[in-house]
């Protein structure tokens, strides 16, 4: 074994024609972590760390025991040679379909859909896909015959049949798309097949058409004409909603997509394209899938929203249809959205009345994973892979709770491949500690490695957080405590005051970071310093209180807590200090009151934070002050930060002469108002 050692992993032992009772002793005598086939006649043992299999053979103890034993060899690829790409990376490869459209070379965004020969067998027949947006250029030739009747104005509240023109015909100006968007978005989902010069992901699904008409920018003129399209489409009893546009500040679509759910509608929104992770409606609502926009070679477009608003990616470039019966490139998360909604029409076309739970079940099942394993803050669950959605076989899993607190539940996944989504279930006083393949715990499921072949029931274990301190920690040169990780499962969780007696006086660097199940934290009263990046990435954290003695935010502590609507310093707070990008995308964050003895603080703080209106800052600060809302230094002669969501337009004091960096960022500003003397003197904006 010395001699071809790097042949094979030292730390695994394999058994073959073995049994489960033989295979668990084998494991339990070497301390192993058993995983066995269902069958039990084949099985593999995960050494502990810093044990190998020469160690094993080495012991005369186990001679007994060798015959049963082998080597777990690595296996080499038989002369195939792959081309260039990323190790491990899916290459982009065309549908398995003849396709006569003259521009369809042009559609390589689709060869990353793995889509097989799926057109064989779906191409949306029978299903009604509603697409809201700026409307549908009626006659363009890829929507001929398609678009229904019962299409909608959702502005002037008008359905197409019941408008007829002079000469006895529909008047199907009520949807008619003026600004191009809509148009675009529909040729993705569903231009015709071999009729024209491209085709859609579903090419015959039913168009229902709902128009919200813009305004002289493009934009949306009221987000209530899209919750009422929202309503009407689930009215209508469409299979599938496309929304391909976003909004900050409030989730307005909360009820209708709540409706939507209940009637087993599903909807897809586009993520957005501001770069943020701020909450982005309605992709970021819980019962919509958001679909962010994937670039070249596997990546994030740097457009692409994530966090909460995508649920998976999408290519982001397309090759549609443009009004005025023409063709072009188009960019944007707006067009990945059309690609997953394309996708569930397909696949609605064999499962018409499907739930949301079995959709999206299957849909992330089937994911091809990218960035980190499993469901990521980038890329959610992956790219869809069209095959393994509506190709490969199903199979269920059961989650055996093991408690008659929690009800069991059940899963559907894609045979030979991972289950993303794993339940994490909690009880009042047993902290959840995993999933295993057996109600004795010997063999752990092994998140995003393990692909389920058959039906299967996996098992919880619960352990007692209580009996040990749930935090890694290092003391410090003046014998207080700094937290450095917390290694627990609570979601509502309490710091103490000392851990062995000492003083916690300092959160260090990243300690929380990405711990996205926490719901609360309460600080204990001792703290000093908060670190960089101590809580980025808590997308679940609704509130912060910061105890009196905290000098120290540190940069990025807050970072992409989405969801983090209150920060509450005390009267008596001695915070001197908080760092760059500190508060960066908490997007539900509407209003901040600085402390007194703040002395420094600039606008990157608060960068994207897109609901933030108001910056107070507390009586008696020696060196800031807030005018209306808006921070600036004590002379009022600099203007520091601006909220985003403070307001459309604004005029500057006429003691104002600079415009500090970053100070306008993310601002949604129509107009800001200099007087010509004032541009001669302001020196960064």
């Amino acid at each position: 074994m010395e001699r071809d050692r790097d042949e094979y992993d030292e730390q695994s032992i394999v058994l073959q024609e073995t049994s489960k009772a033989r295979a668990k002793e084998l494991a339990a005598r070497f301390g192993a972590e058993l995983r066995i086939t269902s069958d039990g006649k084949y099985a593999r043992l995960t050494l502990p760390e810093g044990v190998t299999i020469r160690d094993v053979y080495a012991d005369r103890e186990n001679r007994a025991y060798i015959e049963e034993l082998s080597a777990d060899y690595r296996a080499r690829i038989s002369d195939i040679v792959q081309a260039e790409d990323e190790p491990g990376r899916r290459l982009p490869v065309r549908p398995q379909y003849t396709v006569s459209d003259t521009d369809y070379s042009r559609q390589t965004y689709l060869d990353y859909l793995n889509m097989s020969t799926v057109w064989n067998s779906y191409t949306g027949s029978g299903v009604t896909v509603a697409v809201i947006d700026t409307g549908i250029d009626t006659d363009h030739p890829e929507f001929a015959g398609r678009i229904s009747e019962y299409s909608y104005n959702a502005t002037q509240d008008k359905i197409v049949k019941d408008w007829l023109t002079e000469d006895g015909s529909y008047d199907w100006s009520l949807v008619e798309d003026e600004q191009g968007h809509g148009t675009a978005v529909t040729g993705v989902l569903a231009a015709n097949m071999n009729s024209g010069s491209v085709v859609g992901v579903a090419p015959n699904v039913t168009i229902l058409t709902i128009k919200a008409e813009c305004d002289a920018m493009g934009a949306f003129k009221r987000t209530s004409d899209l919750v009422f399209g929202l309503y009407y489409a689930i009215e209508r009893d469409v299979q599938i909603v496309n929304m391909s546009f976003g909004v900050y500040i409030n989730n307005y679509f909360a009820e209708a997509a709540q409706l939507a759910y209940d009637s087993d509608v599903i909807c897809v929104a586009s993520a957005g394209n501001d770069a943020t992770a701020s909450l982005c409606y309605p992709a970021a609502d819980e019962h919509v899938i958001g679909v962010g926009a994937l670039g070249e070679e596997w990546t994030l477009a740097g457009y692409s929203n994530y966090g909460e608003n995508s649920d998976l990616v999408a290519p982001g470039s397309t090759y549609t249809t443009l009004a005025g019966g023409s063709y072009g490139t188009m960019r944007g998360t707006s067009f990945s959205a059309p690609l997953i909604s394309g996708a569930l029409a397909l696949y609605a076309q064999s499962d018409r009345y499907t739930t949301f739970e079995e959709v999206t079940q299957l849909l992330y099942a089937s994911c091809y994973d990218l960035g980190e394993l499993g469901n990521d803050w980038e890329y959610g669950f992956g790219a869809p892979d069209l095959s393994a959605l509506l190709l490969e076989e199903r199979g269920t899993v059961t989650f055996d709770m093991l408690t008659d607190e929690l009800e069991n539940e059940k899963a559907l996944f894609i045979r030979g491949h991972t289950l993303q989504e794993l339940p994490a279930p909690e009880r009042l006083y047993a902290i959840f500690d995993g999933w295993y393949y057996d109600d004795t715990f010997t063999q752990a499921v092994e998140y995003y490695a393990d692909a389920f072949e058959g039906d299967l029931t996996l098992y919880a274990k619960w352990a007692n957080e209580d009996d040990g301190i749930p935090y890694t920690y290092v003391v410090l040169d003046d014998g207080t405590v700094e937290i450095r990780s917390y290694t627990g499962h609570r979601r509502y969780i309490t710091i103490p005051e000392k851990i062995e007696g000492r003083v916690v006086s300092s959160i260090g660097d990243f300690a929380f970071s990405g711990q996205s199940r926490l719901r609360e934290v309460d600080l204990p009263r001792g703290l000093t310093r908060i670190g960089r990046a101590a809580f980025s990435g808590c997308s679940n954290l609704v509130s912060i209180r910061i105890p009196a003695g905290v000098k120290t935010i540190g940069e990025k502590a807050f970072l992409n807590n989405v969801r983090l609507s209150s920060v509450a310093f005390l009267a008596d707070s001695k915070l001197q200090t908080i760092g760059d990008f500190a508060f960066e995308a908490c997007g539900r964050l509407e209003r901040i009151e600085l402390p007194a003895e703040l002395t420094m603080v600039n606008a990157t703080a608060f960068y994207g934070t897109r609901a933030l209106h108001t910056i107070n800052v507390q009586k008696g600060n020696a060196v800031f002050a807030s005018n209306d809302g808006v921070l600036f230094n004590i002379e009022g002669s600099s203007l520091i930060a601006y909220p985003s969501a403070h307001a459309t337009t604004y005029t500057l004091p006429d003691s104002t002469r600079v415009i500090e960096t970053f100070a306008f960022a993310c601002a949604k500003i129509y107009t800001i108002e200099l007087k010509t003397w004032k541009r001669s003197v302001l020196r960064r904006l």
